[in-house]
């Protein structure tokens, strides 16, 4: 399976779990955010990403210039804490 077609299982998923109501408000939400970045400062499929250093799940700074030189990394984000 495709990572494509778990993100569409997840989302197909979600969508039976998730009031329409709220699912209209993250919607929206989302949109409002990506409206308010200019899209010069949105990088492209294979644009390559500025050097970054954020905090993994347990806290700990991780650098992508050190993880990009392992190879090819993943990056994603959680919404608050679980």
């Amino acid at each position: 399976m495709t990572l494509k077609d778990k993100l569409q299982n997840i989302a197909a998923a979600s969508a039976k779990q998730i009031p329409a109501e709220a699912r209209a408000i993250m919607k929206r939400s989302t949109q409002a955010v990506a409206d308010s970045i200019p899209n010069r400062m949105i990088p492209g499929v294979g644009d390559p990403l500025p050097a970054f250093e954020l905090p993994d799940t347990n806290g700990k700074r991780v650098n992508s210039v050190a993880l990009a030189q392992q190879g090819p990394f993943v990056l994603t984000f959680f919404r608050g804490k679980w």
